[in-house]
């Protein structure tokens, strides 16, 4: 992002413009991906940005997820209605699996090594690209990861 910039801001979906930007204390005209900054937006308020809110022209914002995913070797069985905890990048939020599809046929489990595509329900919205990696983790359980993919 560039200073002036106009974009947006996910998942809010809110336009907002760049006043300035800041990396350990001094001003730059701009900031490339994974420089740690501070930054000063108008049409926003600190109070309305959380830990992982992205700042884009474009991302894919949803509740809802269709992920192809590998199941991990260490894990238990994954089933319908199973609640798991969903990760893309910095934002997390718990998710129900809906549907679970191996070869395009509905089945009953995702066994552990496995591969599927897991249909997922949550509810707050999380942003994301196109290529990001999900994480999806059982909290209960002593080795918490179960799987990753990405977005159908």
């Amino acid at each position: 992002s560039k200073d002036k910039d106009k974009t947006k801001i996910f998942p809010l979906g809110r336009d907002i413009e760049i006043r300035s930007i800041q990396s350990h204390d001094v001003d730059i005209d701009s900031a490339p991906a994974g420089t740690r900054v501070g930054m000063r937006l108008k049409n926003v308020q600190a109070k309305d940005i959380e830990r992982g809110f992205i700042i884009s022209d474009k991302e894919i914002v949803t509740t809802d997820y269709t992920l192809e995913c590998t199941v991990s070797k260490f894990t238990k069985k994954i089933e319908p209605a199973s609640v798991l905890h969903l990760f893309v990048g910095l934002q997390s939020e718990p998710v129900r699996v809906e549907k679970i599809l191996v070869d395009g046929n509905e089945v009953e489990e995702a066994k552990p090594g496995s591969t599927c595509v897991l249909e997922l329900s949550g509810n707050k919205k999380l942003a994301y690209s196109k290529q990001d990696r999900f994480l999806l983790a059982n909290l209960d359980l002593t080795q918490r990861f179960a799987a990753y993919g990405f977005s159908k």
